[in-house]
């Protein structure tokens, strides 16, 4: 099973530039849209769950939990 985080580049990059800021990430924001392009989904792979990355980091866990019945 393959989590996605579901969200706006421009989100990602406020978080992450945020986490630059306060020295708790190690990816400068400038690579980001290169991670962005490289992410590659298949169509109609039934393996992978999509998750709102908007939501706080709980709701994100507890939200899997449901779809996957822990």
């Amino acid at each position: 099973m393959f989590v996605y985080l579901n969200t706006t580049a421009e989100l990602l990059s406020a978080r992450l530039i945020a986490r630059e800021i306060t020295g708790t990430h190690f990816m400068p924001a400038v690579l980001l849209q290169s991670q962005i392009d490289a992410l590659k989904l298949e169509e109609g792979e039934d393996d992978i769950l999509e998750m709102d990355a908007s939501m706080t980091p709980s709701e994100i866990v507890d939200g899997i939990r449901r779809k996957l019945s822990f």
